[in-house]
């Protein structure tokens, strides 16, 4: 089942949320969905809440950084990631996606509420054990 996602233009942020596992063509076709709304600006973050879902698969993971790479400019360059996992399989798959990007403004967190704190903050950096 593909993620639902809401876009906030006023925070600047589109909010990805799982409710069950998702290929990552529907993934994609999410992401195209949101790359194509008209309330999605380049440099939005993003906060994808995975707690629903079970963990991704290593090409899954690596197939969604290729995908964030070719899309970089309609994405924006310096977007924030905060991906939300319930359990320690997911949080690492994250923490893979992370290290594959080369991203220093993607974290893994496991509470929604440490994620929106670190995403709206203007320093950037997580909090110990994020």
């Amino acid at each position: 089942m593909a993620p639902n996602f809401a876009i906030s233009p006023e925070k600047r942020v589109v909010r990805l949320v799982y409710r069950d596992s998702a290929t990552f063509d529907e993934w994609a076709q999410t992401m195209d969905a949101v790359l194509r709304d008209s309330r999605f600006q380049p440099g939005f973050s993003f906060l994808v809440d995975r707690r629903g879902a079970p963990p991704p698969s290593r090409d899954y993971v690596e197939r969604m950084v290729h995908y964030t790479e070719r899309h970089q400019v309609e994405i924006g360059a310096s977007v924030r990631w905060a991906t939300v996992v319930s359990d320690k399989v997911s949080y690492g798959m994250a923490r893979m996606a992370q290290g594959l990007s080369g991203s220093r403004s993607m974290h893994v967190f496991t509470d929604v509420a440490q994620a929106e704190k670190w995403l709206f903050s203007a320093e950037g950096s997580p909090g110990p054990g994020q």
